[in-house]
């Protein structure tokens, strides 16, 4: 299932009960939005929890004022913070999704170079690092107000042309 939390998914299999749980639930979970009930639910039922760890994916308000704080703990660690992004959802037990698509060089570069299991190799958080990006956690999801792009301008995601299912994007090989 794909952005479904706790209560709709005991919702989903109880009506019927020849349906099994989920054994994959994507969500929008971050260190600003760490989703702890769903991830909990998920173990209990033997379900992954996959999530996209490529943007802040936080509301604006919340995100926007533990971002500096995660980015000072990703470089302490020689990381950036896309780096930090996946690492940090590894080592939840998550599956990290980092983007995988883009019409930008310099993001098609950065996503080889960075964030994607190659860039990774070798960077961990101590301990401590994960207790403090762990406090960052809101709890806030990312509905209302986002004022976040993840690089679309609004000419991508508006207008007449604009039609989600015909985006093509080129994808970047590991």
């Amino acid at each position: 299932v794909c952005n479904f939390g706790v209560e709709k998914i005991k919702l989903l299999t109880a009506a019927n009960k020849r349906l099994p749980s989920p054994e994959v639930i994507q969500a929008e979970i971050s260190p600003f939005n760490q989703r702890r009930d769903l991830v909990v639910y998920a173990s209990t039922i033997n379900a992954q929890v996959v999530c996209a760890a490529w943007s802040k994916l936080s509301n604006k308000d919340t995100g926007a004022k533990g971002w500096g704080a995660f980015a000072e703990i990703c470089a302490a660690r020689g990381m950036t913070k896309a780096q930090g992004m996946v690492v940090w959802s590894l080592n939840r037990g998550l599956v990290s999704i980092p983007r995988s698509g883009t019409a930008s060089p310099a993001e098609v570069q950065a996503i080889q170079d960075e964030n994607s299991p190659r860039g990774i190799k070798g960077k961990t958080f101590s301990p401590e690092d994960i207790a403090k990006i762990d406090a960052l956690g809101a709890e806030l999801l990312a509905t209302g107000g986002l004022g976040r792009t993840d690089g679309w301008s609004l000419k991508d995601i508006t207008g007449p042309e604009f039609d989600p299912t015909t985006i093509r994007l080129p994808l970047v090989g590991w």
